[in-house]
């Protein structure tokens, strides 16, 4: 007889089905337990759906009960009414889950489809089995060439030392291409167009100190070096106000703000003036 093809380790649940279908109004919560149990046994038996023994017999109701921790007439009343509303089918071979394959059989239904597009497919009745005689040895398939590595392309020494056919990638240096992206708050000295619109709003601040303690202070932690030197002269400007009206004068001021105390920056201004 024919043996189970093997266990099914998992089977699939169908998520909206199980919580909205017929099943929830049809079957109280015990019967819908061992519905959920019989389809785990019948992934066990490995029988494509059918839950009997290897040689297809039926298996006894108690054993069967006693295999999902059940009594016999919980499973006998969930077995009739699963019979009455088509999901399932006794008969002398064991317990028939219908459309397992549909909705179980994954792989049987692909393979399936398989043998179907296959040419080679033999027909029913005859064997896929090849026999040869001693007279007729089996043919071999044709020798393939194994797989060859491309040729390295060849070395003029009369001209270069590399062959020109080879592409190479463009330098990030070579001329149109565009410049590094600025990291730091001091690349922008060389951006003379940018200061000069700076020098414009901010005629009280000393921009080119500014870009010095601005750098100081963010170094490389910067992302957006010219938004960040603008928000420093913004906050320059807002202190030099605040403390023009404490002390009640005017005047051009020097201060930086930032984290550091009062004059972190008189050798700079010295050295500048």
């Amino acid at each position: 007889m024919p043996r189970g093809r093997g266990r099914t380790t998992w089977i699939k649940l169908y998520c909206y089905g199980r919580l909205h279908g017929s099943i929830n109004y049809q079957l109280t919560q015990e019967e819908q337990s061992i519905w959920d149990k019989l389809l785990c046994m019948a992934g066990l038996c490995g029988l494509g759906g059918l839950i009997a023994d290897n040689d297809k017999r039926p298996l006894p109701h108690d054993y069967i009960a006693h295999e999902l921790h059940a009594s016999v007439e919980l499973l006998e009343s969930t077995l009739r009414k699963c019979e009455e509303e088509g999901r399932i089918v006794s008969d002398a071979e064991g317990i028939h889950i219908t459309n397992w394959r549909e909705y179980q059989g994954e792989y049987d239904r692909q393979k399936t489809y398989r043998e179907k597009d296959s040419p080679d497919t033999p027909p029913d009745g005859v064997s896929d089995t090849p026999s040869h005689t001693p007279s007729e040895p089996p043919t071999e398939p044709p020798s393939v060439a194994p797989f060859s590595k491309p040729v390295p392309p060849t070395v003029n020494s009369q001209q270069s030392t590399v062959n020109t056919s080879t592409r190479l990638p463009p330098s990030p240096l070579s001329p149109g291409k565009p410049q590094k992206r600025v990291l730091r708050v001091k690349d922008l000295k060389g951006d003379t167009e940018f200061l000069a619109t700076l020098k414009a709003k901010f005629p009280n601040q000393d921009i080119d100190l500014a870009v010095v303690a601005c750098d100081d202070h963010w170094g490389d932690r910067v992302k957006a070096p010219r938004k960040a030197l603008i928000n420093w002269l913004q906050k320059a400007k807002q202190y030099d106000t605040e403390r023009e009206v404490k002390n009640g004068r005017t005047g051009k001021s020097r201060s930086i703000p930032g984290n550091r105390p009062a004059g972190a920056f008189a050798d700079i201004e010295g050295e500048k003036d």
